[in-house]
């Protein structure tokens, strides 16, 4: 029977006779594949004391109407060259700033949010697969 597919060796290992270990890519293995990748930014408002008594919080709403809750990867940036995962916090600032994401069938939403008094502008990075999230 014939082997279709595609293989990709690591570079000094013959493609014909890798194991999967010393492959960079194998067609027959699993892996993700993005349906939809994209990225912007959101401005943030300063923090003020009163009478908000929680966090300030902006949340970008990306249409996807994929019909299903895709699986997600989402980076983010307070404004600095650092990238976080979601429900991460900048620790070294101290500003407390961090951002969550969830989706549904239509939508991704990524919040940011801050304790801080300065406003800044969020940027973010998504891809969206082709399978389900779990």
């Amino acid at each position: 029977m014939p082997d279709y597919g595609i293989k990709i060796s690591k570079s000094g290992y013959d493609v014909d006779i890798a194991d999967i270990k010393d492959q960079v890519f194998n067609s027959t293995a699993n892996s993700l594949k993005i349906a939809i990748t994209g990225s912007g930014s959101l401005y943030v408002p300063e923090f003020i004391n009163f009478p908000i008594f929680g966090p300030v919080s902006a949340t970008a709403t990306i249409s996807h109407d994929l019909g299903y809750i895709p699986g997600y990867l989402v980076l983010g940036s307070f404004g600095d060259s650092r990238w976080y995962l979601p429900y991460s916090y900048d620790l070294f600032s101290g500003y407390g700033q961090g951002f969550t994401v969830r989706a549904d069938s239509t939508n991704l939403y990524i919040t940011f949010s801050t304790h801080s008094d300065s406003d800044y502008t969020a940027y973010y990075r998504y891809y969206l697969f082709v399978d389900p999230g779990v």
